[in-house]
């Protein structure tokens, strides 16, 4: 829209010159430029008010007016005069914006730290600043281009996906190469004056083009907000991109001085075919990225859908660490809402999914009961406490866990923080259902095929609710899939192993037990004391039971 904006007020400044020109023009003639140069106006108002990445980008408009009008007027003077009336009401507009961020509006999005900073320490301010703005130039254009020569990233994707990357990379610089070259890359538009023909067309773009790169990042460098090409800073270059192609673009047709061989437009072209493959090459391999992290995510709620098809509104979900790259807990919160709460039309949050790493000692103060914790999200909010919690952990390829405080403290293999998080778990938050949570299927599609870690979700819900009759009869659906169980996923073997000692199968789960041992020898400290309070009960198989210690080599009696 911004890009509109810009585009529409050129329009309409050029129809307002050719009218000029002529003698006489109709009365609908003469409102067509009106009605754009209003509606630029509109959208220009509209991209400020809803989005600052652009703002910078704002100075470019007297720029391309100065270049337009220079036909029409030869008068440096007259046309000076024409791009400031051209240019007024934008800049009344700019005016009035920053008055609205300054002053009237306290804003959600960065606030103005260079002035603070500037205020108290002036020199190592701007020093600063000018190291910030040189990195950050440097990183839009060049770095941006040199990530796309670190074949290390072809690497990572299976053989056939890498030889489809690198034939549609080779077919992009085939065709980049063959419809540029014959393209007349340094060949001045006619009927130019004789002194504009002293610079071509290239040499304005890599002008105009560094100079949309030194005003489009002062949204960032005055929040002291970081330009970055990774996640999740890597979108402030959004308005970046504009200045480094075109200076790119310059650069590639550039016309050298006379004493040096100037570059043919076979050469221009080929350097744009590089491009253009190198390019290809990136966005297919970032594309993948977001493919494996789309599919990981779907995972993550069928399988959070499977364990807890009710969750209890006003429950604050706890986890350690999530292995996505472009999610965080915050963004991860609503499709948690929409999920478990889509009726709800209030600005009351139902659900919080919060990142011990990231929020505690912040937004969390501790982890402990009773602690109030209050999380607004702009116009919507949270409000609930460490009373109202649910402990999981989603570490692939292990399935999700939601953590039981009695008998998972002894898990191997958690996460960071878990450990000190599970006293809080309260698995009552979690309600049965007769009918399953289907997740919409216009967001998430339709539901994966059932595997291991829908019976293992399905087991630990029968668990909870008692039913170890269907906790029993999904372990033996799982335990029938094809395939050999990793160490990594052997603690998932521990619900199976309950239901078949609760419904008297004490054979099957003595076996089970060595399977999962065998695996991982630390699960020995989570199956005592399962063992023991099985036996304690009354239940049980002593012959089983007796094989089972002395193969645990478990220390009670």
């Amino acid at each position: 829209l911004f890009f509109l904006s810009l585009w529409l007020m050129l329009v309409a400044v050029r129809l307002f010159t050719r009218q000029a020109e002529r003698s006489q023009s109709l009365l609908v003639q003469k409102l067509i430029p009106v009605g754009l140069l209003a509606l630029s106006w509109l959208l220009a108002g509209y991209v400020m008010f809803a989005d600052e990445y652009y703002f910078g980008l704002e100075l470019l408009r007297p720029v391309f007016l100065w270049l337009i009008l220079r036909q029409a007027y030869q008068s440096w003077r007259q046309r000076l005069v024409r791009v400031a009336l051209a240019w007024a009401p934008y800049l009344a507009l700019m005016a009035g914006f920053l008055y609205w961020r300054l002053v009237i509006f306290v804003s959600p999005r960065g606030q103005l730290q260079l002035f603070e900073d500037l205020a108290s320490q002036p020199l190592r301010a701007l020093l600063n600043l000018a190291v910030k703005i040189t990195g950050d130039l440097l990183q839009s254009s060049l770095g941006a281009w040199l990530q796309t020569l670190d074949l290390r990233n072809l690497l990572t994707l299976p053989i056939g996906l890498a030889l489809a990357v690198l034939l549609l990379s080779l077919l992009a610089f085939g065709l980049t190469y063959f419809f540029f070259k014959g393209l007349p890359f340094e060949e001045m538009p006619a009927g130019q004056p004789e002194a504009d023909q002293r610079q071509s067309w290239s040499t304005q773009a890599v002008l105009v083009g560094f100079f949309a790169l030194l005003i489009g990042g002062w949204p960032f460098w005055v929040t002291d907000l970081p330009i970055d090409l990774y996640f999740p800073w890597d979108r402030f270059n959004l308005a970046m991109m504009f200045g480094a192609s075109l200076a790119l673009a310059g650069l590639v047709a550039w016309r050298r001085p006379k004493a040096l061989r100037r570059v043919t437009a076979r050469q221009s072209a080929l350097i744009l075919a590089l491009l253009a493959g190198l390019a290809t090459s990136f966005h297919i391999y970032n594309a993948n990225l977001y493919r494996q992290e789309w599919a990981a995510q779907r995972d993550f709620f069928w399988q959070l859908a499977w364990r807890a098809p009710q969750i209890k509104p006003g429950t604050l979900l706890l986890t350690s660490k999530l292995p996505f790259r472009y999610y965080s807990d915050n963004s991860l919160t609503a499709p948690l809402n929409l999920i478990y709460a889509p009726e709800n039309r209030t600005r009351q949050l139902d659900y919080l999914l919060y990142s011990l790493g990231a929020r505690l000692g912040s937004r969390l103060p501790e982890l402990k009961p009773g602690i109030p914790v209050n999380q607004p999200y702009r116009i919507v909010s949270y409000e609930g406490s460490t009373d109202a919690v649910l402990v999981f952990f989603y570490d692939p390829p292990r399935c999700l866990k939601v953590i039981n405080p009695l008998t998972d403290q002894l898990l191997p293999g958690k996460p960071d923080g878990i450990s000190e998080a599970a006293p809080l778990s309260r698995l009552d938050r979690i309600r049965s259902s007769p009918e399953p949570l289907i997740l919409p299927v216009e967001l998430f599609g339709s539901e994966p095929e059932h595997g291991w870690c829908y019976y293992y979700q399905k087991a630990e819900l029968a668990s909870k609710n008692g039913d170890w009759a269907e906790a029993a009869r999904l372990a033996d659906l799982a335990l029938a899939l094809p395939g050999e169980l990793s160490r990594l996923k052997a603690a998932e073997l521990l619900p199976f192993i309950e239901a078949y000692l609760r419904t008297g199968q004490w054979e099957t789960a003595r076996l089970l037990t060595r399977s999962a041992t065998a695996k991982n020898t630390k699960l020995a400290e989570s199956l005592c004391p399962l063992w023991y309070t099985v036996r304690d009960s009354g239940l049980g198989d002593g012959s089983a039971y007796t094989q089972a210690i002395e193969q645990l080599h478990c220390n009670f009696p």
